[in-house]
């Protein structure tokens, strides 16, 4: 899915790519493709939060963090804006909150759908890509980066205004 995301961000003339990489390996085969395709856009690698697993524990080593930035790729590592905050009172109260719902209903179209639109959220709240114009991003699942999609951003407390404009791809 990497190759359909960054010919048709260069076939859109989109300037931003974001790619979910928990551990690093699909990070590092994007900024891989990036360089080969002479994609001049930016990259932007969105991880998991310190602690998302194990108490303080990160998912991405940092010697793999900075093989990604070292191709001059921005790797961020953020909480989840789509879940984390919500699921410690679930866990702890029951029920369900409203960003799960939201999570949900985007996994019932892709996983990936959902992890795109959530890196994108990320990717905006650090500051790592511009919301004013369009966004290729790469989601998927622990089996890889399966789903494509073109996005305009926002920041996550402005999540209605995030706007899905293209399903590149994704898994049948």
């Amino acid at each position: 899915m990497l190759p359909a995301a960054i010919a048709r961000a260069r076939a859109l003339g989109i300037d931003q790519l974001v790619v979910a990489s928990t551990e690093g390996p699909t990070g590092l085969r994007a900024a891989e493709l990036v360089r080969q395709q002479a994609y001049a856009g930016k990259l932007v690698v969105v991880t998991h939060q310190a602690g998302s697993r194990e108490p303080g524990v990160r998912r991405m080593p940092v010697d793999v963090q900075r093989q990604i930035e070292a191709t001059g790729a921005t790797v961020v590592m953020a909480t989840h804006a789509l879940s984390s905050a919500e699921r410690a009172f679930r866990e702890k109260y029951g029920g369900i909150e409203m960003l799960e719902i939201v999570a949900d209903t985007l996994r019932l179209i892709s996983p990936g759908l959902k992890v795109g639109v959530e890196c994108v959220l990320m990717a905006a709240d650090a500051g790592a890509i511009a919301v004013d114009r369009d966004v290729v991003a790469v989601g998927g699942t622990s089996r890889g980066a399966d789903t494509a999609i073109v996005v305009r951003p926002a920041h996550a407390r402005k999540l209605l205004d995030l706007k899905v404009r293209e399903i590149i791809g994704m898994p049948r």
